[in-house]
C-alpha cells in the first residue's frame, strides 16, 4: 500500500498531517451547535385565524370550511385536520416527506390571498406557520414579588426588552398580572336624559383621542410636516370632553359617566408556590441555537438584577438547555470513560505502555477527525450523533489492533523496524478496509431512507461511518508511523505461538482455549443436538419481543410535570382558581416537588391561534435534581393524578414533560370521521368507554368539548322597522 510506505518513510509529513487533521477538527468542534436531537423538519403548516366573538360553527362555517377547501388545492397535500373554536381557526396541513416547506408555505399564502375578501370583515388575516419544534418556549420564567402591578410593569418595561435584544431569541410573552384601564362607566338613565345613546359617546371619546398627520407647511426654505397629537395624558381630560346634544347645546361626560384609572379585568392570572406572579415564555429564533440562547438569556437576566426593584425577584421555571447539557456531558462522559476502559483492556492483552499508546493516541485523533466530516455534513452534536460516535469507538479500535499485531508479528520474526511497519500493513491492509467498509455498508444506506426516519436515523449513520472511516485512515497510517518508531524491543515468541501478553492473562487464555477445544469437539460431534439448541433459542428470542416492547423515542426524566386543569365551558376565573389551589396544596406536600408555577386562563405553551379562557388553567411542577430524589418523574405524576381525581367539577390531566419528538402528544390516538357531528360524538364516547376499561389506560379523552353558555338577542325586524332601527345598530348598540 503505497500510502502505508509513504507514512513511514516520511514520518514528518504523516505528523503534519495529523497536525493539520487536529487542528481541523478542533476548529469543527467549536463550530457544531449542540442540541439534544438532530434538526428536525416536519412537513406540516398550520393557517391559524382569529375571529373574535364567533361562536365555534360560525367560525366553522365562516372561516374553517373556505380555508379547507382552497388547501386542498395546494401540491402536495396528504392531509388537512381543522379546529374551530370560539373566536378562533386552526387548519393543519400535512405534506409529503421531502417538501420543501418554504415554498409549499409560500403556494399557502397564495391561495389564502384567493379566498381573503370572502372571509367575514371582523375576523382577521389568515396566518400561514410552519410547525417547528424549535418554535416551543426554550425557557420559562417566573418574576416574584409582593406588588402584582409592580411585577408587570417590571417585566414589561425592564426584563422583557432585555431579554428580546439577546441574540437568538425571537419573542418574549408574558402572562398574568394586572393591565392598567381607564373605564368610563356611562349612567344610562342620564343618557336617556340627554337623548343621547352610548355609540355617541364612544364616538365623542374617540374623535377627542387621536394623533395623525396633517400634511406639511411651508416655512421659508423648508418643508415642515405637519402632526396633530391630542391623545389623552391624563383621565380629567376625559372628563371634560364635551358631546353635542341632539336638540344643541353639550354636555360633558363627567356629567354622564364615572371615569375611574383603573385596572383590566383579569382573565389570565399567574401564580408561583401559591403567591401572584407574571410567567414569562422565551421563544427563540428558529435558526438559533438552544443552549447559546438559554447561556445568553441567563448573562441578560443577571446584568439587569441590581436595577430590579427590591423585592422582585426572578426564578427560571423551566430551561430547555440545562437538559440538553445533561444529556450531552453524560453521553460525552460514557464516551471517555468507554476509551479508558479499552486502553486497559489492550494494556492487559498486549503488555506493553509502547503498543498501548500507539492505540491510545490514534484514537483520539480519529475521534476529532469524524468531528470534521459531521460539521461538513451539516450535524449537530447530539445523543445521536455522539451515541454514533460512542458506537464507533470501539470499532475504531479494532483496525488499529489489527495492524499493529501484524506489524508486532513480523518485528518478532526479524524484520527492522521500518520494513516489520510496511510488511504488516500491507499482509493485513485490504482485509482491514474490506472490514470496514462492510461496516459502512451498513449504516451509510440509512442517509437514503426518506421520511422522520431518515430525520432521526441519519446524524447516527454518519456518525458511526464517519468514526470507521477516519480510524480506518489512520490505521493504515498514523498506527504504522508510530510502530516503526516506538516499538524497539521485542520478545521472543512463546513455544505455543500465543500473543504477546502478560502472564497471569496468558495463563487465564490458555484455560479459555483449552475449555472451548473441549466445547468445540463436542458440538461437532452432537451437531443435530446444537442445531435443534440454536433454532430452540431463536424462537425463544423471538418470543420475547412482545414483551420487551417497542417505541420510537424513550421518555426521558426532565423533572418537570405539566398539570392541564378544564372546568365546564363558560366557568369563571375565580373557580378555576379555586382549583388550582386545591392542586397546589396537595403538591407543595410533595418532598421531590421545587418549584410549582401556575398559569389560569391561559392555554399555556405552544399555543398559537388559540384563545385563552377562564375555565382553563396549566400548571408547571419543578422537581429537584434527578441525584437528589428518590422517585423519578412518572412516579411523582402517578401520586399527583391518584390525589386530584376526586376534585369534583374539574378535567385535571398530568403528564411529565416530554421534549423528544413527539413531544406530549398522547401516545395513542384514535381518529374517527364522518359528516354528521352528533354521530361522531356518540362513537366516540362510546369508544372512549371501551378504551377506559383497558389495563393501564389513563386520562381517555375526546376532542368534543362542552357547548359555551350563551344568550341569544333575537331581533323583531318589524318592530325595528317601526321605530327606524336597524339589526345593525342594535348589535352596535348592544357591543358598546
Amino acid at each position: 500500500m503505497k500510502i502505508t510506505r509513504l507514512s513511514v518513510e516520511r514520518p514528518v509529513t504523516t505528523i503534519m498531517f495529523m497536525l493539520a487533521l487536529i487542528i481541523l477538527g478542533a476548529v469543527s468542534l467549536t463550530k457544531l451547535t449542540v442540541d439534544l436531537y438532530p434538526k428536525l423538519t416536519f412537513p406540516i403548516a398550520m393557517v391559524a385565524t382569529s375571529y373574535e366573538g364567533a361562536a365555534p360553527k360560525e367560525v366553522e362555517n365562516l372561516v374553517t370550511k373556505p380555508i379547507e377547501e382552497v388547501m386542498g388545492t395546494v401540491p402536495g397535500v396528504t392531509n388537512i385536520q381543522s379546529n374551530s373554536a370560539r373566536g378562533a381557526s386552526q387548519v393543519i396541513v400535512e405534506f409529503d416527506y421531502g417538501t420543501d416547506m418554504d415554498f409549499a408555505a409560500l403556494d399557502m399564502r397564495e391561495k389564502l390571498d384567493q379566498i381573503r375578501d370572502f372571509l367575514p370583515e371582523d375576523a382577521n388575516s389568515p396566518r400561514v406557520l410552519k410547525i417547528d419544534p424549535a418554535a416551543f418556549p426554550v425557557m420559562w420564567l417566573t418574576v416574584g414579588g409582593e406588588d402584582v402591578v409592580e411585577m408587570k410593569r417590571t417585566a414589561e418595561e425592564k426584563i422583557k426588552p432585555a431579554l428580546e435584544r439577546v441574540n437568538g431569541v425571537a419573542s418574549v410573552n408574558i402572562v398574568g398580572g394586572k393591565t392598567r384601564e381607564v373605564q368610563v362607566q356611562v349612567d344610562p338613565f342620564r343618557l336617556q336624559q340627554y337623548g343621547l345613546s352610548i355609540n355617541q359617546v364612544v364616538q365623542a371619546i374617540q374623535s377627542e383621542n387621536i394623533a395623525a398627520s396633517a400634511g406639511s407647511v411651508r416655512k421659508g426654505e423648508q418643508d415642515l410636516l405637519l402632526r396633530i397629537d391630542n391623545q389623552f395624558s391624563d383621565i380629567e381630560e376625559i372628563k371634560n370632553i364635551n358631546i353635542a346634544l341632539p336638540r344643541g347645546g353639550s354636555v360633558k361626560v363627567s356629567d354622564i359617566a364615572e371615569v375611574k384609572d383603573t385596572f383590566k379585568e383579569q382573565t389570565q392570572v399567574s401564580y408561583q408556590n401559591g403567591n401572584p406572579s407574571v410567567t414569562l415564555e422565551i421563544l427563540k429564533q428558529t435558526d438559533a441555537n438552544t443552549v447559546q440562547v438559554s447561556s445568553k438569556i441567563k448573562k441578560a437576566l443577571a446584568g439587569i438584577q441590581p436595577e430590579l426593584p427590591e423585592g422582585i425577584e426572578v426564578k427560571e421555571i423551566f430551561d430547555q438547555a440545562q437538559f440538553i447539557n445533561q444529556a450531552i456531558n453524560n453521553m460525552n462522559t460514557n464516551i471517555i470513560l468507554g476509551g479508558i476502559i479499552s486502553l486497559l483492556v489492550l494494556y492487559a492483552f498486549l503488555g506493553s505502555f509502547r503498543n498501548t499508546f500507539v492505540i491510545g493516541l490514534a484514537t483520539p485523533i480519529a475521534i476529532i477527525g469524524t468531528f470534521t466530516m459531521l460539521y461538513f455534513a451539516d450535524q449537530t452534536l447530539n445523543i445521536l450523533t455522539l451515541g454514533g460516535l460512542a458506537l464507533g469507538v470501539g470499532m475504531m479500535v479494532d483496525s488499529g489492533i489489527v495492524v499493529l499485531e501484524s506489524i508486532y508479528r513480523y518485528r518478532q520474526n526479524g524484520y527492522d523496524k521500518l520494513e516489520a511497519a510496511k510488511q504488516g500493513t500491507e499482509e493485513v491492509g485490504m482485509a482491514v478496509i474490506a472490514s470496514a467498509l462492510t461496516t459502512v455498508a451498513v449504516f451509510l444506506p440509512i442517509v437514503f431512507v426518506e421520511g422522520i426516519a431518515s430525520m432521526i436515523f441519519k446524524p447516527m449513520a454518519l456518525a458511526v461511518s464517519f468514526s470507521l472511516l477516519a480510524s480506518l485512515v489512520v490505521a493504515v497510517t498514523l498506527i504504522p508511523m508510530l510502530s516503526s518508531r516506538l516499538i524497539h524491543k521485542v520478545e521472543a515468541p512463546a513455544e505455543d505461538g500465543s500473543f504477546n501478553v502478560n502472564n497471569r492473562v496468558a495463563r487465564s487464555l490458555g484455560r479459555l482455549s483449552r475449555h472451548y477445544s473441549r466445547v468445540l469437539k463436542w458440538s461437532l460431534g452432537h451437531r443435530k443436538t446444537v442445531i435443534l439448541g440454536t433454532t430452540a433459542m431463536l424462537i425463544l428470542s423471538l418470543a420475547l419481543v412482545p414483551v420487551i416492547g417497542a417505541e420510537f423515542i424513550p421518555e426521558m426524566d426532565q423533572g418537570m410535570i405539566v398539570v392541564n386543569v378544564e372546568l365546564a365551558t363558560g366557568s369563571q376565573l375565580a373557580e378555576t382558581e379555586k382549583v388550582v389551589r386545591q392542586i397546589e396544596q396537595m403538591a407543595l406536600e410533595i418532598p421531590e416537588i421545587e418549584l410549582i408555577s401556575s398559569s389560569i386562563g391561559s392555554p399555556g405553551g405552544f399555543s398559537i391561534g388559540q384563545v385563552a379562557t377562564t375555565e382553563i388553567a396549566q400548571m408547571f411542577l419543578k422537581l429537584t435534581p434527578l441525584s437528589e430524589r428518590e422517585r423519578g418523574a412518572k412516579d411523582v405524576a402517578a401520586q399527583i393524578r391518584n390525589q386530584v381525581q376526586d376534585i369534583p367539577g374539574a378535567d385535571i390531566s398530568v403528564d411529565t414533560m416530554d421534549s423528544s419528538a413527539a413531544g406530549n402528544a398522547a401516545p395513542l390516538q384514535v381518529s374517527i370521521r364522518g359528516d354528521d357531528l352528533n354521530t361522531l360524538e356518540e362513537l366516540a364516547g362510546i369508544i372512549a368507554e371501551e378504551v377506559r376499561k383497558v389495563p393501564g389506560a389513563v386520562e381517555v379523552e375526546t376532542s368534543f368539548g362542552d357547548g359555551r353558555p350563551e344568550l341569544q338577542l333575537n331581533v323583531d325586524r318589524e318592530r325595528a322597522s317601526f321605530y327606524g332601527i336597524s339589526t345593525a345598530e342594535v348589535i352596535s348598540a348592544v357591543r358598546a
